[in-house]
Parts: structure tokens; sequence; C-alpha cells
């Protein structure tokens, strides 16, 4: 029916594989550099002592290579288990290069016999359009590119191959049981390698699409999201299942499968947008036109937003780069911490993002009354689910750190860490965390970021600097800092949803400054 409905749309059929490989290499991402003329690499062994809590060894290495005459290096980090090999292992192209484990499960891997070889994106070539960095400048002259020649994507797989060039050369690997794997733009940079790399024995592409899902969240049906995940999950499973294992069809199969499931998404968001009766819909025969005024209003929630959330993100990579400096244990013990407590929040998060919606729908509606007695209720609510599932993590922790092979030491700290921050966060998460959405839901968005901000770097970075670092109490130090933020943040927001003037952002609403 497929090829029927290709041939309809006069479509040129593909007849063999290396047709369609390299149409995709001609049209979409441009065609590979040939393999390197000369490829050797420099090994720097255990450059971090008991990695995984013993459990592997870490390398780093560099691979050099000639491309065109010119030499090229960029790193590579080798997790190994320390047991007995040979070992099937990933290689994950990453959004960093320093660490290793940041975007992927390295320690879950280790546990079940994986090797993890892991590279930057950015030390092969940038992520823009100037082809005179990295591999791009040593490819092309001066950056001038010709329209089939390699793009980014293209010449991140190229390196990706290159991992898979060092692992037939070491005996600790297992060649046959090989992954690659990548999120988002790296995960279409897995599937283009897999697809190009046959010695690959899968491809996997970690990728994100929420837009659709978003305007019923939006409209407070949040039911139709959870079922189009579902649907997503569903027919991946089963695509995979046929394409794979019946149809023997290998990465590809699991190529279409990822695009079969997240096409009957996209197809059933369309449909049902489609509905009139919604909120929000689509109309048929409906010309898309900038809205500049729109656009201006989106931007000025959005960036604000944005900012915060990336600063928060930056806080956190230094706040663990600062307990890096205290060795090994603490490392294991404040990663064991922050898996417990985020489970721990998750129920409070939900209801941070059920704020939005329904905070949001009550100003639309220009119900001010509504609008703040809905504000008190989800409150309360999200202070009860945190309550009750912070108490339940303390309760539980005991049992649960039993399953984790570190040391005693880490475990201890480990179980203080989670101590400090579930019994804090009964009190201070909902303030800190899921009031803030109250206003945001209200167009009231420079007023969190600033406070935010300034919080996150005056307590969590320079106090946990101070009691860590000069009064040497390390993690914990930098914990009791990050309470501190939590109390600065739930007054400043307490303080400012107390005085009403949060609801002379929103729009429909007008409130004068300081009404209640």
């Amino acid at each position: 029916m497929f090829l029927d409905e290709l041939k309809k749309r006069n479509v040129p059929s593909l007849k063999s594989r290396a047709e369609m490989l390299e149409l995709l290499q001609r049209e979409e991402y441009g065609c590979l550099p040939k393999a390197p003329e000369s490829f050797v690499w420099e090994a720097e062994p255990g450059i971090a002592d008991n990695f995984c809590a013993g459990k592997a060894m870490l390398e780093k290495l560099t691979f050099r290579v000639v491309v065109n005459g010119k030499d090229f290096a960029f790193p590579v980090y080798l997790a190994v288990p320390t047991a007995e090999g040979p070992h099937p292992f990933f290689v994950h192209i990453n959004f960093r290069s320093d660490v290793p484990d940041r975007y992927m499960p390295t320690e879950e891997l280790i546990d079940n016999g994986f090797a993890v070889l892991s590279f930057g994106y950015e030390d092969v070539t940038r992520d823009d359009g100037d082809f005179t960095s990295g591999l791009a400048g040593v490819l092309y002259e001066n950056g001038k590119r010709a329209p089939h020649d390699a793009g980014k994507i293209a010449l991140w797989a190229w390196a990706a191959m290159r991992c898979m060039d060092y692992a037939e050369h070491d005996e600790r690997l297992d060649c046959a049981k090989s992954v690659v794997c990548g999120h988002s733009r790296l995960g279409k940079t897995a599937l283009l390698t897999a697809a190009l790399d046959t010695r690959f024995a899968f491809g996997y592409s970690n990728d994100s699409g929420c837009a659709g899902a978003a305007l019923f969240r939006a409209q407070g049906n949040s039911r139709i999201s959870m079922l189009i995940a579902g649907l997503i999950n569903i027919v991946n499973l089963i695509g995979n299942s046929l394409f794979i294992f019946v149809f023997k069809w290998g990465v590809g199969g699991a190529a279409l499968s990822s695009v079969l499931s997240r096409g009957t998404a996209a197809v059933a968001i369309t449909i049902l947008l489609l509905n009139p009766e919604h909120t929000v819909s689509l109309r048929r025969g409906q010309r898309f036109r900038p809205d500049k005024e729109l656009i201006r209003r989106i931007l000025q929630i959005g960036v604000p937003n944005g900012l915060e959330n990336s600063l928060f993100q930056l806080g956190r990579v230094l706040v663990v780069s600062m307990i890096s400096l205290f060795g090994t244990t603490q490392i294991t013990a404040n990663a064991l911490a922050n898996n417990l407590d985020a489970v721990a929040v998750i129920p409070g998060q939900a209801m941070s993002l059920a704020m939005i919606t329904v905070i949001g729908q009550c100003i639309g509606s220009g119900d001010e009354p509504q609008t703040r007695r809905m504000a008190k209720k989800l409150m309360v609510i999200t202070y009860a689910v945190t309550a009750s599932t912070c108490l339940v993590t303390i309760a539980c922790t005991p049992l649960i750190l039993r399953i984790y092979s570190v040391s005693a030491e880490a475990l201890a700290l480990g179980m203080t860490l989670i101590m400090i921050h579930n019994g804090c966060a009964i009190f201070l998460w909902p303030t800190s965390f899921a009031m803030p959405n109250i206003l945001r839901a209200a167009n009231d968005v420079r007023y969190p970021m600033v406070c935010s901000i300034i919080s996150m770097l005056g307590l969590r970075l320079v106090a946990g600097y101070i009691l860590a670092v000069h009064f040497g109490m390390g993690a914990i130090g930098i914990w009791i800092a990050m309470i501190g933020d939590w109390l600065c943040r739930s007054i400043c927001f307490f303080l400012r949803l107390k005085s009403g003037k949060w609801l002379r952002y929103a729009p429909g609403l007008r409130v004068a400054a300081g009404q209640k």
C-alpha cells in the first residue's frame, strides 16, 4: 500500500539499499567524507578513580585522523566494566565532551555489562552554519561547502564511525553487539550512522516533539496528551517487533518503526485539532500568517522562562563541579541522593504543570475571584502530594539504598543528603517551584526570573562554595545552601502572590497594585 501511494505521487522507485542511502545523503544530509587516510589513537587510562563506584574504568582517547592530507583530532571517552569482557557497547554522540554520563545512564549500562564510548559533537564541528570549525574546516577550504557535501549531522556520523574503527581493535569490546545512540538532532545522527555503517547492530534515536500535545494541555485536556504518548509507544513497540524480529530489517526496521509511530501520533493530533468543538482547533483551508503581536507576546513570556531555566541548569552543573572537588565518595552520594529526590518531587512537578493550565484558564475567563481560589486550592494539593511522597521516600530510603553497590561512606552521606532534601522539601519545595508557575500563568514572568537568578547566584553558588570549600563541609554544605536558595525563593514568591501585583500582568484582569 505504501509503495502504491509513492507511485501515485510519482516518487521514483528505489530498487536497492545503496540507491536509497545515496539519495538520503545527496538530498538530505550530504555525502560523507571517505574513510580517513590514516587513523591512530592515544589512550590516557585511569583518568577517574573508582568510576561508577569502582565498577568501571574510565579512559580518555584522542582520535587522530588524516583526511584530505590534513590532520584532525578529537577526544573520546571510554567507560569499560572491570568485569572480564568482551563487552557489548554503546557509542553515544553526546552534547558534552567531558562528562560521559551526563546525558546517559552510564552506571546502569555498566551494571548490565555494557561499555560506553562517548564524544561531544562540538569537538568534531560546531552546530551552526559556519563550515570553518573542526572537521568541517579541515574538509572545506575557507568553509566553502558544495551543495552535496556533508553537512554537520553527516560529519558527526562520520566521527561516530571512527569509534567503531577503534572498537574493532579493542579486545574488550564486542563489535557484534554495538549500539549507536543520541538525542534530538544527535538522535538523527545516530540513525544516519547506523544506516550507513552496517557494523552497528542497532541505532537508537531519543527524540521529542511536544507542540501538538501541548495545545491540548493548554485547553485543560491532558488526557489526550497522555493517550497520544501511549499511542506512540504502542505503535513503536509493535513496529520494532514486526520489522526487526519478523521481517529481519534490522536498523532500517527500527528507524521505520520510529517514523511510523511519530507519524501516527502527528496524524492523530492533527485530526483531533480539526474538530471545531475544541477551544483551540485548526480550520480547513486556514492560511497561516505571521502575527507580530502574538509573536511578541510569546517571546515576552518564553524568553524570561528560557533564560531562567538555562541559568538554573548552569547552576546545577557548577554545583556538581564543586562536589567533584571532594572525591568519588561525595560524587556518588550526591548522584544517589539526586536520583531518589527527583522521584520524590515528581507528583509536585505534575501539579506545577497543572497550575499553568488551570490558572491560565481562570485568567482567560476574566474571573479574578476564581483565579485566587484555584491558586490557593492548587497550592494546598501540591503541599499534600509533596509531603506524602517525601515522607514515603524518607521511610523507604534505608530499603532502597540496599540495592546500590557503593561504599558504606557513600551510603551514609547519601542518606544524610536525602534527609536534608526531603525534610525541607515538605515545607519549601511547593512555594519554591510550584508557586512561581501561578505568577507565570498570569504573565508575570520577569519577577520570578529575577528572583530565581539572584537566589541561585547568591545562595546556591556563592554560599554553597563558602560552606563547601571554605568551611570544608563538602556536599552537605552545598545542600544546605540549596535549602537557603529555596527559602529565599519561597519568601519572594509568597510576598508577590499575597500582594496581588501579579494580577496586573494578567490579560482580562484589571487589578490595581496592592489589591487583594
